[in-house]
């Protein structure tokens, strides 16, 4: 009886471990900014644009690394 209860906690034990390492991973950056831990990554803003031409300045200057353009319309 007690070997067949080890067997199963050991089981579920390495359930959890599996199933807990992807949850870390994709949370790690929100993990961050919530305990106030840095990863080494780059700080981001949001900047606002008024024109095409801001838009492009902006895009042009960062080339190389990854860049997110959020559109917000207020309709």
């Amino acid at each position: 009886m007690t070997s067949r209860l080890v067997r199963w906690g050991l089981v579920a034990a390495v359930v959890l471990v599996l199933l807990l390492i992807p949850v870390l991973v994709v949370a790690r950056p929100y993990l961050g900014a919530v305990l106030g831990l840095g990863f080494g990554g780059q700080k981001a803003s949001l900047t606002d644009l008024h024109s095409v031409d801001d838009l492009r300045a902006r895009f042009n200057a960062d080339s190389g690394s990854p860049r997110l353009v959020l559109l917000v319309s207020p309709t």
